[in-house]
């Protein structure tokens, strides 16, 4: 063992030095400081074994100095023998009450202070190692009562640092467990004075806290390493990190589970020497027994695994599908949800057996689970239901479409290609049911039950799938007709661009237009959009049928511009689908070209309560818009409850009064109250005004004594062909002094000129 360390603090070098020669002749290592600031730092670098401090000093006093070095966690314990000339009562009360542990006083008989010295190491030396033996007991105990009690990993290594730092009074402690197919461990659990060490080491070492050395020979070993001397040690790689923390040693001991390393354990002391052999005795009590919790965890994890996961394919089993199943239709009643059951089952999968043999049906089990899984992601359950089949449980379902587009879109294809399976390629098709809750089962059971039914019903038709219900079949059929339909008309162009007028309050001339798409349909005509663009959002075709809407009103607006028409910008609705979709912006931007900081005429409307799904990251996006010269509109306000604070945050240019507020204004004043208050909040925040919906003389002539900015609505125009606007314009440019009005009628009609004054 290495001489004790002493630190000689004195402003008089002579005392310095004969103290120096005192201390040396009975073996002490000594080092010096000539004042209390660098007696501190000196103390902080080689955490010495003992201090002789002397009270009168410039700048800070011993008194001071001792009541610092208390407060050092390396300093808790270590003896300070304070050297004065003052001899009062009251110095003395003051030595002890600043944590002196013994006092001499000057002139020093200096062959007296030799022995003095001595005898405070030998009493430092047994008092701490009795107390640090106590500890360790007490930690022992604490941790095998929660051995008793903690049936889990995490929350157990949480309770091992808690019971250590505090008990055991060790400066940190961490535990880590080895990384699966590596052999390097982090720190998962830590109590303690870590002051970002593991933080810093980590980002370097990428995962041993103590770098390739001691913990690496830890794990290798089996054994535990102790580093007494971390400033001295050659094995510790991160010297400069852990010292600056106040680390004076420390130990790892490797955790076992089934005779190999598992993980470790670290223990760091603020002293040097600090790990003594009857000391690791009872550390390496601590580890064994740490590591006998972790291989009855072990097995007992096992044993719960094999009771609810497929030990083959490493899904969840029948029994687990059920639990987790029942809680989703718990919560689906609670919150109205639909959920949908589809079981699976692969076809002549007995005929791999009997011809290949059990071990090729086990492979391609695996390989199907493994296809599988890569389709059926959080929050939907897949599960091993059967021999040959797997259930897939859809959660948050919006409607039965879902489980159709799954099916349709990714699990049929899954199995197109082969199985390789001992060198031959396997063809395996698929068949299945579906059952929904609420309509085909109130419970996990009846729903699995009444999907396998139509399974054997689909197998019997010939069916690929087949839903439990009838009339669902022939809806779903209806719904996947309609949507191959719409698909062909997107590439036949059957889709038209329509347009409705808005005018300007004031002037009575068309400033803007809004594109609303229509679908003309060959064999029905004219379809409702009502009746197509649901299904236009549900299956995604919205993203390519929205941008063919915003590439239509361009091309129409940039030919009105060639014809010298002067149009005004056309408002094209963006849908919810379109706004989530990550490249909206960009799409945007390459559709209106190498025009997009110029006028290219297009402008965007959507919905308030579009805006509040994510409104953070929608101003973003709304943000970026505008940068490329887009009027944003803000569409059916005053129905999405967005806070005012948020309105004047949001980066638009113009509020919609939704029709709902218009309809029976002439008489309700609670509408009436409502629009006003919407005028005068836009107009406050140098936002402009359009009300939707106007359908009376009576609506126009309120809104525009409320100043609001614009109208639309069939007292103008309903929506019409882009012939039909440019007809409009036409007029509205050979007559620049008129204002423009509109005759209502069922019919389509021309826009007629009136005199300023029967303008609206």
């Amino acid at each position: 063992m290495r001489a004790p360390l002493a630190l000689v603090i004195d402003d008089d070098e002579s005392m310095r030095l004969l103290a120096c020669a005192v201390l040396e002749q009975n073996g002490l290592r000594v080092i010096e400081a000539a004042c209390g600031e660098s007696g501190l730092t000196a103390f902080s670098d080689d955490t010495p074994d003992i201090v002789l401090l002397d009270v009168q000093m410039p700048g800070k006093d011993g008194f001071a100095v001792c009541s610092e070095l208390r407060a050092m966690p390396a300093g808790l314990h270590v003896p300070i023998l304070m050297m004065t000339g003052l001899n009062d009562v009251e110095s003395i009360d003051h030595a002890y009450q600043s944590g002196a542990t013994d006092f001499i006083q000057k002139p020093i008989n200096w062959p007296i202070l030799g022995h003095r010295v001595r005898y405070m190491l030998r009493a430092s030396r047994s008092f701490e190692q009795l107390a640090r033996l106590s500890r360790i007991q007490k930690v022992l105990s604490g941790i095998n009562s929660a051995l008793m009690r903690i049936h889990d990993c995490p929350q157990l290594f949480k309770e091992v640092c808690h019971i250590a730092v505090d008990h055991g009074q060790f400066m940190m402690v961490w535990i880590g467990l080895v990384q699966p197919d590596t052999f390097c461990t982090s720190a998962e659990y830590w109590m303690g004075h870590n002051d970002g060490y593991l933080e810093a080491v980590e980002r370097d070492a990428h995962h041993l806290p103590d770098g390739d050395g001691v913990g690496k020979l830890a794990l290798l070993s089996g054994k535990p390493v102790i580093v007494n001397d971390i400033k001295s040690d050659p094995r510790v790689k991160y010297k400069k990190e852990a010292l600056s923390r106040g680390y004076g040693s420390m130990v790892l001991l490797p955790l076992q589970v089934a005779n190999q390393s598992a993980g470790l354990i670290a223990f760091y002391s603020a002293v040097p020497d600090y790990f003594t052999d009857e000391e690791m005795r009872l550390l390496n009590e601590l580890a064994g027994d740490v590591s006998f919790a972790l291989n009855y965890f072990a097995k007992e994890e096992k044993l719960d695994y094999l009771a609810y996961y497929d030990a083959l394919t490493e899904l969840p089993n029948r029994t687990l599908f059920f639990d987790r199943a029942n809680q989703h239709v718990s919560s689906a009643k609670k919150d109205r949800e639909i959920l949908v059951v589809i079981y699976i089952e692969l076809e002549r999968f007995r005929n791999v057996n009997d011809t290949l043999g059990r071990q090729a049906g086990d492979c391609l089990l695996k390989l199907a689970a493994e296809r599988l899984k890569s389709a059926v992601v959080e929050p939907h359950l897949l599960a091993r239901t059967g021999p040959d089949s797997f259930t897939i449980l859809l959660v948050d379902t919006k409607n039965e479409s879902e489980s159709l587009h799954l099916l349709e879109r990714t699990i049929i294809p899954l199995f197109h290609q082969p199985f390789t399976v001992d060198g031959t390629d396997l063809r395996i098709s698929i068949r299945s049911g579906i059952a929904l809750f609420p309509n085909d089962g109130g419970d996990a059971d009846t729903l699995l039950i009444n999907a396998e039914a139509a399974l054997k019903k689909a197998t019997a038709s010939g069916e690929r799938y087949l839903f439990y219900t009838p009339q669902m079949n022939d809806r779903v059929a209806g719904k996947l007709f309609l949507e191959n339909k719409l698909g062909k008309a997107l590439e036949e162009k059957q889709f038209e661009l329509y347009y409705q007028p808005k005018v300007d309050l004031m002037t009575g001339r068309i400033c803007g237009l809004e594109g609303l798409i229509r679908w003309n349909d060959p064999e029905k005509g004219m379809v409702p959009p009502s009746e197509f663009i649901p299904l236009l959002e549900e299956t995604g075709l919205i993203l390519d049928v929205g941008e063919w809407v915003i590439r239509k009103s361009l091309e129409d607006y940039r030919r009105w511009q060639t014809a010298g028409l002067q149009p005004p910008h056309i408002a094209v609705n963006v849908s919810p689908l379109q706004l989530r979709h990550k490249d909206f912006v960009t799409v945007v931007q390459q559709a209106i070209g190498a025009d997009h900081m110029n006028a290219h005429g297009l402008d965007l409307e959507i919905t308030e309560s579009l805006i509040m799904e994510d409104i953070d990251r929608n101003i973003m996006k709304l943000a970026a818009l505008r940068r490329m010269n887009i009027v944003i509109s803000i569409d059916d306000f005053g129905t999405g409850y967005s806070s005012l604070a948020y309105v004047a945050k949001l980066p638009v240019d113009i509020l919609k009064i939704d029709r709902a507020f218009i309809v029976g204004i002439e008489n309700s004043l609670e509408n009436r109250a409502i629009v006003s208050a919407i005028i005068l909040l836009a107009h406050s925040l140098n936002l402009k005004v359009v009300a939707e919906g106007i359908e009376t003389e009576e609506q126009a002539q309120f809104l525009k004594s409320l100043q609001c900015d614009q109208v639309q609505g069939y007292l103008i125009s309903p929506p019409v062909s882009s012939d039909q606007i440019e007809t409009m314009l036409e007029k509205q440019c050979s007559t620049p002094d008129l204002l423009i009005a509109c005759e209502k009628s069922s019919s389509i009609s021309p826009l007629s000129f009136q005199h300023p004054s029967h303008a609206l």
